[in-house]
Parts: structure tokens; sequence; C-alpha cells
């Protein structure tokens, strides 16, 4: 590798206009290396000491996140012992802004947000429709926001074009152990981004072959533990002596046990999925949400009849709706203990133990 001194920023003019950034490679024997940059920026916006755009000018951010891109790209570059003379220089710092500054699709954070971008457009494989489902679109969001975080606190950046297997390790790794996200929340994120650079390297952009390697991984199934409600149980919810805040819950908590639906579909019924039958059978009719699929459920018990067709619930939020399931229960005497996974603020993780039945209880369990 070439042995320099340092790498600096600067500029060549003081005039009060917008001027352009230069880049300058001090070598060991006093030789300087100088070639421009496509950013410009007025020198009373220019702070010399930490050779970065004062916060005060409104395009601060994106051109000192560029500065950072250049050091990076250079940095990382194992052959710089070609680079001796300004040609060759120059060469260099023309191609780091051809494929990183002008055109900043090789961040992996362009790639995560052209997902998002194109997801109405795109084809669902698993439905054959146009268009990713909103709670698909939701995940990439969340991954965006993990990879943004972990760039700033770890003071790097990931391209698509250039990154190891190790670099993937160390963005799982502060996951899981800096972060204390779950075991099955790293494996999901670490499998959306396998999809993103596929789906990079399908539409042309040169993506590193290290993505092949990138492995999605969950709780052992073994290890699962699922919560139910037995027949005792749903009479106690049933009987429940509740407070008026908690009846609307209570309600929707009730459908969900004679329906077996998921939550984003059991929140989302309206009065006009409702049919009544022969032999005093009402029926509700799903179209599922994540698979797209019809489904019909026959209803026969008399309390759950009467508030669908007598006291329709009014709409809720699935976050306020599994806070409430968890004291309704509570009230209803389900205080068993039994073993579990609870989330705990400190880690911020699932961790097993064993709990009252009640704290664990939340609406994926009333299917």
């Amino acid at each position: 590798m070439l042995d320099f001194i340092k790498i600096e920023f600067g500029l060549l003019s003081a005039k009060k206009r917008k001027v352009r950034i230069y880049i300058f490679l001090h070598l060991s024997k006093g030789k300087k290396l100088i070639s421009t940059l496509p950013l410009f920026i007025n020198p009373s916006f220019w702070q010399d000491k930490n050779q970065q755009v004062s916060p005060r000018y409104k395009e601060a951010e994106k051109i000192n996140e560029k500065l950072k891109i250049v050091l990076f790209q250079i940095r990382k570059i194992e052959d710089l012992d070609r680079i001796r003379d300004n040609k060759s220089f120059k060469l260099l710092i023309y191609k780091i802004s051809i494929n990183y500054l002008l055109d900043n699709n090789l961040r992996i954070l362009n790639a995560i947000d052209n997902q998002i971008k194109t997801a109405p457009f795109r084809k669902n494989r698993k439905t054959g429709s146009i268009g990713l489902r909103l709670n698909t679109i939701k995940r990439y969001s969340y991954l965006l926001k993990l990879v943004k975080e972990y760039e700033i606190e770890k003071n790097t950046l990931l391209f698509i074009d250039h990154f190891k297997i190790q670099d993937i390790d160390a963005f799982s790794n502060y996951l899981l152990h800096e972060k204390s996200y779950g075991v099955g929340t790293v494996g999901k994120q670490l499998g959306l981004l396998k999809t993103v650079l596929i789906r990079a390297k399908r539409d042309g952009y040169p993506v590193s072959s290290n993505y092949q390697f990138i492995d999605s991984f969950g709780l052992d199934k073994q290890k699962r533990i699922l919560q139910t409600l037995d027949f005792e149980e749903i009479e106690l919810i049933k009987k429940a002596v509740l407070p008026s805040n908690l009846i609307n819950s209570w309600k929707w908590m009730l459908i969900g046990l004679y329906t077996g639906q998921r939550v984003a579909d059991l929140l989302s019924l309206k009065p006009d999925q409702l049919r009544e039958g022969p032999n005093d059978i009402l029926y509700i009719d799903f179209v599922q949400q994540k698979t797209d699929r019809a489904v019909t459920v026959g209803i026969l018990d008399s309390l759950i009849k009467d508030i669908l067709l007598e006291e329709f619930p009014s709409y809720s939020y699935p976050q306020l709706f599994n806070i409430h399931i968890k004291q309704i229960c509570k009230l209803a005497g389900i205080n068993k203990r039994v073993a579990g996974y609870k989330m705990h603020l400190k880690p911020r993780r699932k961790l097993k133990g064993v709990f009252k039945k009640y704290e664990l209880i939340t609406a994926h369990d009333l299917r």
C-alpha cells in the first residue's frame, strides 16, 4: 500500500461565491497530489479545522456525507501503491466521483430506499399481484432505520459493490449483542437485506458476490413456546367484570378467539362481512391480508353472535389491543404461572422465564 501521511480536504479560493472542494493526498516524501471533487461550497461555510462544511449551511449534511464516502473509498483500496502522480490520482477520484458521488446508488442505504420506493410496482411472488404488502414495506423501512443507525454509530459506510461477509457478521453482532434485538428479528432483517441485494443485482448494479453467503435465521422451532387459552379460561374471560375502557377490546378478543384470524384481519372486520345462514349459524367472510385467501368462519356461540349483530365493536389499534388483552386476562384471573418469552426493556429483547400467564398473552395467541 502507498505510504502516505494523510488525506485532506480544502479550498483553493476564498471568493465569496461557490467554489470547488479539493482533495489532497500527502505522500511520505513531502510530495502532494491534488484533485478536484464535484462538490461546491461558499468559503464562508467551510471549516478548515475539521475539514467539513459548517452545519449552518443547508446542504452541509449531504456534502459532509459525500466527503466521508471519498475517505472511505480511498482507505479501502488495496493497490494504492500504483498512485504515484496527479494523473493517476485524478483518475481514481474521477471513478469515485462517478460511482459514489454523482450516482449514489451503490450505497446499501440507497438500495433499500429504492426497494421501498418501487414496492408499489413490484410483483408479489406469493399472490401474483402487483405491489408489496404494507407490512412488507414497513419491514424494509425498519431495515433502512437499522442500517442508518449502524453506519452512524460505527462511523462506517456499507456499499453493495464492496462488502465482505465479515461486514454482515459485524452488523449481525451489532443488532444481537449491542442492541439486544431478538434472534428472530435479526434473522428477518438479514433475509430482507439479501433480498435487497438480489434485486439490485437484477437491476444491473454491481453487487458483491458475498451476498450469496448472507443467511437468515430464526428461533429454533423446538424452543418456541406457544400460549393458548383453554375452554375454562375462555369462559372466565366471557364472565369477567371489566371497566368500561376495556369492553371494546373484550369484544374484539372474544371475536378473535372464535374466528382464529390474524390481528390485522380481525381488527379490520366490518359488519358487511357478516351473513346469517341456515341452522342459526352466523357466517363471517374474510379475505386474509397476508395470503389474499378467502376464508369463511361459522359462529354458533350466542354471546359472540350478539356482539357481532347487536354490539359490533369500534376499531382498535393493534398496539392498544395487545395491552388491553393482558389487562383483561389479569382481571379474569388467568394468572397460572407458565414458561414463556417476555419482552424486557433492559436488555431490549424477549427472555425466557416463568411468568403469570396473563403477562404473556398477545393477539397472536387468539388464533
